[in-house]
């Protein structure tokens, strides 16, 4: 398996990862979303930007919060975003797409929908070409995507 990584440090966790999914991927690239303590992840997801062409993956996390000993939990959500080198928008073809070792890999594909009142939005549909995997390391979330 071959992989980009801009940590090294973080490159045995990136192995791991990519030794234990179910499909077989190349390589990775890997970006932070900073320091988040307490929070966990709830789920990843891209965004996009079609004027400038960029895209990053963006973390939705939650933390369990208690107002007293005797009190039903809550919870509060923060998301971040995790600049991925190479991942990109591409407004012709309408894709996400990931450009890797001399490769482009489409990560997500956008088309566009109709909501119930008439209102019109793009809708983002992940390939299985990317892996989105998510690690801590001192308190940083790691994200991974893996080709």
């Amino acid at each position: 398996m071959k992989k980009v990584s801009l940590a090294p440090m973080f490159s045995s966790l990136v192995l791991i990862a990519s030794l234990f999914a179910s499909q077989a991927f190349a390589g990775s690239v890997t970006g932070s979303a900073g320091r988040v303590n307490g929070f966990h992840k709830q789920k990843s997801f891209y965004r996009f930007d079609a004027e400038t062409g960029t895209a990053v993956v963006g973390l939705r996390l939650k933390k369990r919060l208690y107002a007293g000993p005797k009190s039903l939990p809550s919870s509060t959500y923060q998301t971040r975003m995790a600049t991925i080198p190479g991942l990109a928008y591409d407004a012709g073809a309408r894709e996400i797409r990931l450009t890797a070792e001399g490769k482009v890999i489409t990560c997500a594909t956008v088309t566009d929908e109709t909501g119930f009142f008439g209102n019109s939005f793009q809708e983002i549909h992940p390939t299985e070409n990317c892996d989105v995997s998510v690690n801590v390391v001192n308190g940083a979330y790691m994200v991974s995507i893996e080709y």
